[in-house]
């Protein structure tokens, strides 16, 4: 691996909403820095495969990496406020229950569907047979958000993960209902190997970004610095 080089392994729906967004921040910083984003779902052994860092969505302890920080997220309902402005309803008092919802297929098993969302929130099954039912499916979470981006339906939100969709108005939550998992995004290193140079600077940056979502509730939790 060239020194200069960061291979970074991050979920799709990461990638795409929330380290796209802030990447040129890093690239200024740090211009001769070379990176190599590889994204995908299904879970990678970090001790087999080559990458330098992940984000990685779970808890703790890990068989193959170790985890230098975490933030905490919440899961909600969204949907765009033009789906909203055409069924005639407000966030607020819209009801779940009545709206139309995407389903995803979970690669994950620590991801939230949204029977289990509903049983945290005290929906019953109500819900659950409701996504079952969902005549949009996607086996991909990022096209969920996607669709309802577009004005599909209501996909499960994250307050971290969908920050910039939130708070540019995009998204808009459904309802005052949240979900804090005990699973957490991580920023993992393979076990046994020190990060280079390159890999300590993108860490230290993304540290820095997770630690700005504390503002969002997203309960940062750092470990002391590498030595």
């Amino acid at each position: 691996m060239v020194p200069d080089t960061v291979a970074i392994g991050i979920t799709l729906a990461f990638n795409q909403f929330w380290l796209m967004p802030r990447l040129p921040e890093f690239r200024a910083l740090h211009p001769h820095i070379k990176l190599r984003l590889i994204a995908d779902d299904a879970s990678t052994d970090l001790r087999h495969a080559r990458l330098d860092v992940a984000v990685r969505y779970g808890k703790p302890p890990f068989e193959d990496a170790r985890s230098l920080a975490s933030c905490q997220d919440h899961a909600f309902p969204v949907c765009s406020p033009t789906l909203l402005a055409k069924l005639g309803v407000t966030p607020e008092g819209a009801d779940i229950l009545k709206l139309p919802l995407i389903a995803s297929d979970l690669v994950n098993p620590t991801w939230m569907p949204w029977r289990s969302w509903a049983k945290s929130v005290g929906l019953g099954a109500a819900l659950g047979k409701a996504a079952d039912m969902s005549k949009l499916r996607f086996n991909h979470y990022s096209d969920t958000v996607q669709a309802a981006l577009n004005g599909e339906g209501v996909s499960m939100g994250w307050q971290v993960l969908l920050s910039n969709a939130l708070r540019e108005g995009r998204l808009a939550r459904i309802g005052s209902s949240s979900v804090t998992p005990q699973e957490r995004h991580h920023i993992v290193v393979p076990v046994g190997r020190e990060p280079s140079t390159a890999t300590r600077a993108f860490i230290d940056w993304i540290s820095d970004r997770f630690a700005d979502e504390a503002d969002l509730g997203g309960d940062v939790d750092s470990l002391p610095d590498l030595v």
